[in-house]
């Protein structure tokens, strides 16, 4: 293959990046856009930024290709959602940027599918994403009693948390034990909704809310969860999803969460109707496998090969072939 040299062994280095909410360059702009003259291809990251169209005039006049990752800012949820200036973008500088582009790289096939509707793009490629491949973290044996579900992401509206409360009501209500953690920091407000739901529900002492959790903390999360919980609105991919089933945890997820589309296996539940009591019913089929531990296993194999970082790169290579010198 023409660039399976170039993946092995790249040289990719991060010419201009935005320091957090200032968006102050961390090098100089005008160097990085000095450097890309000596390129051989550009890979840009996010699409409402305002040094973008800067980055790929300069591609442009160098004649250097570029490649585009939206991180979710083209899926129709986000679009939905956007602001005047958003719109404004889009219909005028989008309407120039989106032709200079070589290919566009998304997670997923669903957030691809979408992001072809806008008609502007020579092609639009899915790779994935890369995870943490660290092995078998669940540990090997039935489910717990009570069962221990665990949801890891931003505290969000969109994450849908509220209906992971009520799935731990329904459960509960079915007389079944059930444990819920639920990991990540976000909006203050509502985290403390949340918190009161689960009071007015009576299963404030059926879910704890541990904050933010480092590296090691995530995998003593996983190694001891029975169900991944994941009913999001819009998930650009869901990385923690997928590192929930390389270590084996099964999930059931919306069929927004694209992580999950990936998998095969009984696994991963996804719905396209998220509602208490059908999280509820998929918890439970889950958890009630005869199969538990066979089902477990499986999830993790094909979940390592799915995520391995060399998985996406051979998606990366198919996608970008063309584009770099030979």
């Amino acid at each position: 293959m023409r660039l399976q040299r170039a993946v092995a062994q790249p040289h990719m280095e991060p010419l201009f990046a935005a320091n957090g909410a200032s968006g102050r360059p961390s090098l100089g702009l005008w160097r990085a856009l000095r450097r890309i003259r000596h390129a051989d291809a550009v890979i840009v990251h996010g699409y409402f930024l305002w040094w973008v169209p800067l980055v790929v005039l300069s591609a442009t006049a160098w004649s250097v290709p570029v490649t585009l990752m939206p991180h979710g800012a083209l899926n129709e949820y986000d679009l939905r959602k956007r602001s005047t200036a958003k719109r404004l973008w889009s219909s005028v500088i989008g309407v120039w940027l989106d032709r200079q582009l070589a290919t566009v790289v998304v997670a997923s096939e669903n957030e691809a599918s979408q992001v072809r509707q806008r008609g502007r793009f020579r092609s639009v490629t899915a790779v994935g994403a890369g995870s943490r491949v660290t092995g078998r973290l669940r540990t090997l044996g039935p489910v717990h009693d009570p069962l221990e579900l665990v949801s890891i992401s931003r505290i969000a509206p969109k994450k849908r948390l509220d209906l992971a409360l009520r799935c731990v009501s329904e459960l509960s209500d079915r007389g079944r034990g059930v444990h819920l953690t639920i990991a990540g920091t976000g909006d203050e407000e509502l985290v403390s909704e949340l918190v009161s739901m689960a009071d007015d529900l009576g299963i404030a002492e059926l879910v704890d809310f541990v904050g933010q959790l480092d590296t090691d903390a995530i995998n003593a999360a996983l190694q001891g969860a029975d169900v991944f919980l994941a009913p999001s609105d819009d998930e650009n991919f869901g990385i923690a999803t997928a590192e929930a089933m390389v270590a084996g945890v099964p999930v059931v997820a919306s069929s927004a969460v694209d992580a999950a589309m990936f998998i095969q296996t009984t696994g991963a539940k996804v719905l396209k109707d998220v509602s208490p009591r059908l999280l509820a019913d998929a918890v439970e089929e889950l958890a009630d496998n005869d199969e538990f531990t066979t089902l477990s296993r499986g999830l993790s194999l094909e979940a390592a090969a799915a995520f391995s970082w060399q998985a996406v790169a051979q998606r990366w290579s198919a996608a970008l072939d063309g584009q770099l010198p030979g």
